[in-house]
């Protein structure tokens, strides 16, 4: 399996599965470390793979030349790594951890998804009610969200 279909299919997975983990210990709730380093893995892999995409992207356009441009979007939209489901799930998974009791999280989950919204070098598309997301969590450094 080539390597950005094991980041998609296994390590995002997993990923995902880490943010409903709520395990305590004798040093506190463990589980908590576990979302906030996995929100840190899916926003790592997200860009990953958009700029797999936006590299295929150029190179599909390249091939084809500028007369079949729209084909070339078409087919964009169907080729991708990063796609609807997965962007649904990304949004999803972190909008969960930005409601959290524990405010260290809920400020974690908060940055990830202002990052991943405003982010200026790396698109990242198919993000579902983005204009309601960005009204909610605007582009400003060091919002207090606990």
């Amino acid at each position: 399996m080539p390597l950005f279909l094991v980041i998609k299919n296994v390590v995002m997975r997993s990923l995902f599965k880490a943010l409903d983990d709520y395990y305590v210990d004798n040093r506190g709730e463990v589980g908590s470390w576990v979302c906030e380093t996995a929100m840190d893995g899916l926003e790592r892999c997200t860009y990953i793979l958009c700029r797999r995409d936006a590299m295929n992207f150029l190179n599909k356009s390249e091939e084809l030349g500028q007369a079949s441009n729209n084909a070339v979007v078409t087919s964009h939209a169907t080729d991708t790594l990063f796609d609807i489901d997965l962007a649904t799930n990304l949004v999803a998974g972190i909008v969960k951890q930005a409601d959290e009791k524990m405010d260290k999280v809920r400020e974690a989950a908060a940055e990830v998804l202002r990052r991943i919204l405003y982010n200026n070098t790396i698109f990242v598309p198919f993000i579902p009610h983005q204009e309601k997301l960005e009204e909610i969590f605007p582009n400003e450094l060091g919002l207090k969200w606990g």
